[in-house]
């Protein structure tokens, strides 16, 4: 973070971030191969859909790097949006069902915002005393186990689940809620007991499921052993 005084021009030369780095590792080990002082943004549109024009990526959010979560949430976009889409064209889904798109993605993309937000806060605090306080804090959360998880493998990222959208939802039971990330589980498929049911099975098709049995769509239309 600049701070008050400092030229990006004066930060960006190799020599100053060497500088910089020598107090974690040794600069003579390092080649810097580009330098950039940048002005990060939180932002999202008022609405990502309206009519016949959609926002994903960058066109809709942009989120600070402090999450590493920007091009996800771009994909989680597309995600939702491009089966809806192509269901749309090819007339099997009434157009009502892209206004899912927004109730669906514009909730979580700004949890993710704040998120990066929050993030950002405790990676740059602005004097000595907040940072012993607020880095300390965080090395004792880290003994623990769940504190560990919260921040290493990023567990406190809001989970993708939908209050507003497309699908039916029991608020009673919530086991389940809509938008939940399926298990990756594996299933046979033919002769093949080794596929995955989301990046084999769920990238060409659509899956029906159900007790002890796992069918494709167009498996289903053609083979009625098969339901």
């Amino acid at each position: 973070m600049l701070r008050k005084g400092e030229q990006a021009r004066d930060m960006e030369g190799p020599d100053q971030v060497r500088a910089l780095l020598a107090p974690w590792c040794d600069p003579s080990d390092i080649r810097v191969e580009r330098t950039a002082v940048y002005r990060f943004h939180a932002r999202d549109a008022r609405r990502f859909s309206k009519g016949r024009c959609f926002l994903v990526g960058d066109a809709a959010h942009i989120t600070p790097p402090f999450a590493g979560q920007g091009l996800v949430s771009g994909l989680r976009d597309v995600a939702n949006l491009a089966w809806k889409l192509a269901g749309v064209v090819q007339g099997r889904m009434r157009e009502g069902v892209l206004d899912s798109y927004d109730q669906e993605r514009r909730p979580h993309a700004r949890k993710i915002i704040n998120l990066a937000r929050f993030l950002g806060m405790l990676v740059m605090p602005r004097n000595r005393v907040v940072a012993a306080v607020v880095h300390g804090a965080i090395r004792a959360v880290r003994l623990l186990p769940a504190g560990r998880a919260a921040f290493d493998d990023l567990k406190i990222k809001p989970p993708q689940v939908f209050d507003q959208g497309l699908f039916w939802r029991d608020r009673g039971k919530r086991r389940l809620l809509a938008g939940s990330m399926l298990p990756q589980a594996r299933v046979r498929v033919g002769d093949s007991p080794g596929a995955t049911l989301s990046d084999d099975v769920g990238r060409t098709s659509t899956p029906l499921m159900g007790a002890g049995s796992i069918a494709t769509a167009a498996a289903a239309r053609s083979s009625p052993s098969s339901r």
